[in-house]
């Protein structure tokens, strides 16, 4: 029994192993290796997003660059408006294109005579049902739907119509194709009811 009690007290106060102390060392630097592996791989992650994105940037400005260079062979399309600068003209006949190119605009002035200008458009009229849709001076033919200018005719025998529409007397003269005569060679060439004759090639009351 007491021989017993001896080696027991002899194994116990053996000292462990350096295997026994560097099992439970080495279990306790696995989660600290595995941490550190971990952050190395987020690092390395980091540094390929941030490549990645550095990659992607320098593209977006390339795409940029070859954007601004194709708006200076591909024009925008042009802007077009009516001319508003002839308020003596029924209707504008003219329509203003603005065409940019390279960041540099120019105003060019279209003609739409003998159509004119859509207001709402902001281009030339190319076809007709109504007078308004061309210019001063032109008149739409309800055959063929286009603007026509018209000429002064005769509205009646002493009278002329003008291309606007109006008529304007001729004085006691004789119209003829659309033009007053201003000389007489008989009374009848004069409007003798109201009195006109014909006096030394004139039309006299």
């Amino acid at each position: 029994m007491r021989s017993s009690l001896i080696a027991l007290t002899l194994f116990v106060a053996l000292p462990a192993t350096s295997q026994e102390v560097e099992e439970p060392l080495e279990a306790a630097r696995n989660p600290i290796r595995a941490l550190f592996d971990l952050a190395g791989r987020i690092s390395r992650g980091v540094d390929q997003t941030n490549s990645t994105l550095s990659t992607v940037a320098d593209q977006m400005s390339e795409v940029s660059a070859r954007v601004e260079a194709l708006a200076d062979v591909v024009p925008p399309a042009p802007i077009s408006r009516c001319n508003d600068q002839q308020p003596d003209v029924r209707q504008s006949d003219s329509a203003i294109v603005t065409y940019c190119q390279g960041g540099r605009c120019q105003d060019i002035v279209q003609p739409c005579f003998p159509y004119a200008c859509d207001p709402d458009t902001g281009t030339c009229e190319l076809s007709c049902t109504v007078n308004w849709q061309c210019a001063g001076g032109a008149v739409c033919n309800g055959v063929t739907n286009q603007c026509a200018v018209q000429g002064y005719s005769c509205d009646t025998a002493y009278s002329v119509l003008t291309p606007t529409g109006q008529s304007g007397d001729c004085w006691g003269y004789l119209c003829v194709a659309g033009t007053c005569r201003n000389t007489c060679g008989t009374d009848i060439e004069c409007k003798q009811q109201e009195g006109y004759r014909c006096q030394d090639g004139r039309c006299l009351k």
